[in-house]
């Protein structure tokens, strides 16, 4: 598992349309810039796939987010996690993924767990 900083806003699927493309990269640039000191650091040792990925959003005091946003808060950091953790992010590594959306008002972060077998 990995615990990454709460994304901005403006990587939220229904923020991205108000803010121009730039504004958006650059956002996106300094976010994944702050998950890689989280990422780097670590010895990831070489697994089976596909992965069981889950998604986990703590939001803190008076956030609100629709749940289809959460996949594209992780984008950035599942980007991040890309040649370490997994070779790619498509649905051949990472299958099945779930999202939870629960609340810590102390502490809001985004943590990504993965198993690496189902219990079938």
């Amino acid at each position: 598992m990995i615990t990454l900083p709460l994304p901005p806003d403006e990587l939220r699927t229904n923020r991205t349309q108000g803010h121009g493309f730039w504004e958006y990269q650059r956002k996106k640039k300094h976010y994944q810039t702050k998950c890689y000191v989280a990422i780097v650091s670590r010895d990831w040792p070489s697994r089976e796939y596909p992965l069981h990925v889950t998604l986990t959003l703590y939001l803190g005091k008076g956030q609100r987010c629709d749940t289809w946003d959460v996949p594209a808060w992780a984008k950035s950091g599942l980007d991040m996690l890309k040649g370490r953790v997994f070779p790619d992010d498509d649905s051949s590594y990472l299958n099945p993924v779930t999202i939870l959306v629960l609340r810590d008002p102390a502490n809001p972060r985004l943590e990504i767990s993965w198993k690496e077998k189902l219990e079938r």
